[in-house]
C-alpha cells in the first residue's frame, strides 16, 4: 500500500470509518431499492461485475480499517467472511422483503468473489503497514 496514504488514513481516523459507512449506505441502496425505481435497465445487464467491484471495495476497505486501526489483531480468513457474510445477508433481505428483487446464489458466488479478490490485495498491501507496538 501507498505509504502516503497509509499515513492520511492513520492521521485522520474518521475517514476511513465514513468510506466505509457510506459505500455501506450506497450498498443497501444499490441492493435494496425496488428495481422499478431505476431509470435505466441496461446498466443492470453489468449486475454481476457490479456485485464483485462493491463487495470486492467493501471489504478492502473493512480489511484495510482492520490492518490500520487494529494492527496484528487480524486474519484474512475473518475479512474475507465478513465480506462475504455482508453479501449473503444483503440476498436473505431480497428473498425476504417484498421489494421486487430476488435473491441469486450467482450474486453470492459474484460477492464472494470480490471479497477473495480484496483479500488477496490486503494480504499484499499487509507487508508495508508497520505494526503498533501495544
Amino acid at each position: 500500500m501507498n505509504a502516503a496514504i497509509f499515513n492520511y488514513l492513520s492521521k485522520n481516523r474518521a475517514v476511513l470509518p465514513l468510506l466505509i459507512s457510506v459505500l455501506t449506505l450506497a450498498t443497501l441502496a444499490l441492493m435494496l431499492l425496488p428495481l422499478d425505481k431505476y431509470v435505466q435497465d441496461s446498466i443492470w445487464s453489468y449486475d454481476k461485475v457490479g456485485h464483485l467491484l462493491i463487495f470486492g471495495s467493501w471489504t478492502y476497505l473493512m480489511g484495510l480499517y482492520q490492518m490500520i486501526y487494529h494492527s496484528g489483531k487480524f486474519s484474512m480468513f475473518t475479512i474475507f467472511i465478513i465480506g462475504v457474510s455482508f453479501g449473503i445477508t444483503i440476498e436473505f433481505l431480497q428473498y425476504l422483503l417484498p421489494l421486487n428483487r430476488s435473491a441469486e446464489l450467482f450474486d453470492i458466488a459474484f460477492d464472494s468473489l470480490g471479497s477473495f479478490l480484496a483479500v488477496i490485495l490486503l494480504s499484499k498491501s499487509a507487508s508495508s503497514i508497520p505494526k503498533k507496538n501495544d
